[in-house]
C-alpha cells in the first residue's frame, strides 16, 4: 500500500467515525453501534471506537456488552478520561 492509499483508508476511517458519532448525538444508537463496530473490525484496540461502541450499547439496554467494552477500553488505556467519565 503506498501513502495515498494509507492516507484514503485514513480518511474513510475518520469520516465513518464521525458518522457514527453523530448518529449518537442524534439518538440512534442503533446505526453509531453499527457504524462503530465495523470500525472496530478495522482497528479492534481503539479506544475511542471502544467508548462509542460502549455508550451505544448503554443507551440500547445492553449493559453486558456495554461493560465489557468499557472494561476492554479502560484495560488499554487507564486514565482515558471519556471512557472513565461514561
Amino acid at each position: 500500500m503506498n501513502y495515498q492509499d494509507a492516507q484514503y483508508r485514513e480518511e474513510q476511517y475518520q469520516q465513518k467515525l464521525e458518522q457514527a458519532q453523530g448518529s449518537l448525538a442524534e439518538g440512534e444508537p442503533q446505526t453509531a453501534l453499527y457504524l462503530a463496530e465495523d470500525l472496530l473490525e478495522q482497528r479492534a484496540l481503539d479506544v475511542e471506537v471502544l467508548n462509542l461502541c460502549a455508550v451505544a450499547a448503554t443507551n440500547l439496554g445492553d449493559t453486558a456488552k456495554a461493560g465489557a467494552l468499557f472494561e476492554k477500553a479502560l484495560l488499554l488505556e487507564p486514565g482515558n478520561g471519556a471512557v472513565h467519565h461514561n
